[in-house]
């Protein structure tokens, strides 16, 4: 009996010794890309991959770090692939990808960007978790930065998004989120841009996108006050004018909507506290009057940043119509099947309440 267990032991850890000596083996064998950058040239996507430098991350490096990005031109995402296999001793593992990178021509072509969504959409390779950015001309000038920062610029760029948009409550532009807006025409979503500033990546405003199209940029300061709109921002900061700046600190929204003038109409009030970091007032009259300076220079700056976007295209940046649904049933049933007329006569009010100190 115990020849028996001993013999069945022994089996057991030869086999997990065998099955970790496997999995290593495996992992050895994969190129595991950590950020994609994808253009257009001449009609073709021109696609980019970075990999880590295992080496170098463990002391051992004894190549270029440029050695580690591969780019090549292909008439589709999936031949991207095959032309890198074809080159490469290991598999293209996408299992670790940090970050998409879509150059200003790919997000501007409605039927290419459809064309990457799709081919993403129908292999689960690609996780949809993946945050996704926007580079105002090619995605490979960010690529290209990867031989300038420490580390991969997939985990740089993973950290500079969390640490830019920490504290402001705002919800990450994903993969799964740009698959779900091409699939649903009528929403609008926000995508970070990135720059190059003074050889390193860096976040400056966001991309506007309707149906998985471009449809303008916006820059920090409009971006500030759009999602400001929609009861975030907190711990931004805003120069209202030379004697003061201000923090935000806890914001809250409450949307109404109701026919002003027989058109629809919403009115979005804002409260919450911002305390003043740059200038400061000791009078109570004088406290009274900074904070209507305050409010109405947000009220101001917060519809102006509304109709910047919804201007042209008629773009609706908050999804009112969604919400429209929820708040004024009667209103959504008038115009369920009217949405381009919702949204080229509704009007937006905006009221600012917030506390100064």
């Amino acid at each position: 009996m115990i020849k028996k267990l001993l013999l069945i032991l022994t089996i057991l850890i030869t086999s997990i010794i065998c099955m970790g000596c496997s999995t290593k083996t495996e992992i050895e064998d994969r190129d595991f890309c950590m950020a994609i950058g994808i253009d257009l040239a001449d009609d073709k996507f021109s696609v980019s991959y970075v990999f880590p430098n295992l080496d170098e991350l463990t002391g051992q490096s004894t190549k270029d770090k440029e050695n580690l990005t591969f780019e090549t031109t292909a008439e589709s995402i999936y031949e991207a692939e095959l032309k890198f296999t074809y080159l490469a001793s290991k598999k293209l593992d996408f299992s670790h990808l940090k970050v998409l990178i879509l150059g200003e021509k790919v997000i501007s072509n409605e039927e290419k960007i459809k064309e990457i969504l799709k081919y993403i959409e129908d292999n689960s390779i690609y996780s949809r978790n993946t945050l996704v950015f926007i580079a105002p001309n090619q995605a490979s000038e960010i690529i290209k930065l990867d031989q300038k920062i420490q580390g991969s610029i997939g985990n740089y760029l993973n950290d500079l998004y969390t640490n830019n948009r920490k504290g402001s409550n705002t919800e990450n532009a994903t993969l799964g989120d740009l698959i779900n807006n091409i699939n649903n025409k009528d929403r609008a979503m926000g995508i970070p841009l990135v720059v190059n500033k003074e050889e390193k990546p860096a976040i400056d405003g966001e991309a506007v996108v309707q149906n998985g199209k471009l449809v303008k940029f916006v820059d920090n300061l409009q971006y500030t006050y759009l999602i400001m709109a929609k009861g975030q921002g907190e711990e931004s900061s805003i120069i209202v004018d030379e004697n003061c700046t201000i923090k935000l600190e806890n914001i809250k929204k409450k949307y109404t909507f109701n026919m002003k003038d027989n058109n629809p109409n919403l009115k979005i009030k804002l409260t919450g506290s911002a305390v003043i970091i740059d200038g400061k007032v000791s009078r109570e009259e004088e406290k009274k009057e900074q904070r209507l300076k305050v409010n109405d220079f947000l009220k101001n700056n917060v519809t102006q940043a509304l109709l910047y976007v919804k201007e042209d295209e008629g773009v609706d940046y908050l999804n009112s119509f969604e919400l429209l649904g929820i708040k004024n049933r009667n209103m959504w049933l008038q115009y369920k099947d009217k949405k381009d007329e919702f949204y080229s006569e509704i009007t937006i009010e905006v009221y600012v309440d917030l506390e100064v100190r």
